[in-house]
């Protein structure tokens, strides 16, 4: 059975309705995607020293056009405390890094110090206009265990005070390592 050529040519102009903004927007899709490959494939503008493997490796690895930005070494985000501003500027210029705006910036410590109370180090904070606070929470752990520690007595001082590391158990100070010594030898000089 024939349709009549008039509902054959409406039934075209249908598919045709139909259809043809479907393949736009299929297209207007894959338009999409091949913008984001591309930016998710556009190199980084400078090189962080701090990764593991070398620049050229890591540049490979992403398949990025270019490897030209491993030539510029990454600023750091804010100044070391142990640089002041003018140091830190000589070490920016020296390093070729492309902006020494971070030299304004001092670096927030990771932790609080033993000899500040959280009151003292939210003040010393502020006062040095750090970007956050949130390390005054942190206590900083001891260098060493003190003399009058075991190291399974240091190991639960550390676990109760929330120290971030207890590394330090295993490190004796210097006048318990010398106490020690001095018992040891008037030890051996009273047998």
């Amino acid at each position: 059975m024939r349709l009549p050529r008039g509902l054959v040519n409406v039934v075209w102009s249908a598919v045709f309705l139909l259809a043809l903004p479907l393949a736009r927007a299929q297209e207007m899709a894959s338009s999409v995607s091949d913008s984001s490959v591309e930016a998710a494939a556009s190199a980084p503008t400078c090189w962080p020293s701090d990764s593991p493997l070398s620049c050229t490796q890591l540049c490979l690895l992403n398949g990025y056009p270019s490897c030209d930005y491993c030539h510029t070494p990454c600023p750091p985000t804010c100044r070391p405390p142990d640089q002041g501003g003018l140091q830190c500027i000589q070490l920016c210029m020296n390093n070729g890094y492309p902006s020494c705006d971070y030299c304004n910036t001092p670096c927030a410590p990771t932790c609080r110090p033993a000899n500040q109370g959280g009151l003292q180090c939210m003040q010393l904070c502020m006062n040095n206009g750090y970007p956050s606070c949130d390390y005054c929470n942190t206590p900083c752990p001891p260098a060493c265990r003190p003399a009058n520690q075991g190291a399974l007595q240091c190991m639960q001082i550390c676990t109760n005070n929330g120290y971030s590391s207890c590394n330090y158990c295993n490190t004796p100070c210097a006048s318990s390592a010398l106490l020690q010594d001095t018992e040891m030898s008037t030890a051996l000089a009273c047998q």
